[in-house]
């Protein structure tokens, strides 16, 4: 079974967000966390859910996957058998 890792930037991404929009609402900023935890783990079942990077000029050996104004960086572990 596959599993999300973040790395220390994305932790720290997220943490931002969540400041940001913790200045408005507590509410609002759990639940969009909250939210885009979620749909990050849609990637479990489904990795290759995201857009190849090179299809965005993005030239990196990595996918994209979009959550509404946010680009989601990630790359699958090359021991991932697709069977």
């Amino acid at each position: 079974m596959l599993s999300i890792k973040y790395t220390k930037s994305a932790k720290k991404d997220l943490e931002d967000i969540y400041l940001y929009i913790l200045q408005d609402s507590k509410q609002y900023a759990d639940r969009f966390i909250n939210d885009i935890e979620q749909h990050i783990s849609l990637l479990i079942n489904n990795p290759y859910l995201g857009k190849e990077c090179r299809y965005k000029n993005i030239f990196a050996d990595c996918r994209v996957l979009f959550y509404k104004y946010y680009l989601i960086l990630y790359k699958i572990n090359k021991d991932y058998n697709n069977s």
